[in-house]
């Protein structure tokens, strides 16, 4: 990931081609130095929502098996208000856990060098 400063409201201002070191305008398409392609944000936030899931899943899981208790014949039983505590909670979780992966790809630039055969 390329070397970046802050400018207003958290956005990169200046970032540095980490092909030839020039500092570059956050929306350059092209360093005009060295001529990489520069790309921004993310390329398959569908991964981020799966990635998402997955950890809310496991959380629920984890909470279900550590709140449950015995009664007196020796069966788990769970209440169904800590059945929707801990889904809401996951749910929340979730949806936190996607939200800021699209802010962080969002803030995320790629640079790539074109290879030409007669170079």
């Amino acid at each position: 990931m390329p070397q970046m400063k802050k400018g207003k409201h958290a956005t990169p201002a200046l970032m540095r081609c980490p092909y030839c070191r020039t500092e570059l305008a956050w929306g350059v398409i092209r360093c005009p130095k060295c001529n990489a392609r520069i790309s921004y944000g993310c390329k398959v936030p569908i991964t981020g929502f799966v990635l998402a899931v997955v950890v809310a899943f496991l959380t629920a899981s984890s909470l279900i098996a550590l709140l449950t208790t015995r009664d007196a014949g020796g069966t788990p039983s769970i209440s169904d208000a800590v059945l929707t505590g801990i889904g809401a909670f996951s749910v929340l979780l979730g949806f936190g856990l996607w939200l800021l992966m699209i802010r962080l790809a969002q803030r995320s630039a790629s640079f790539s060098r074109s290879r030409r055969l007669d170079q």
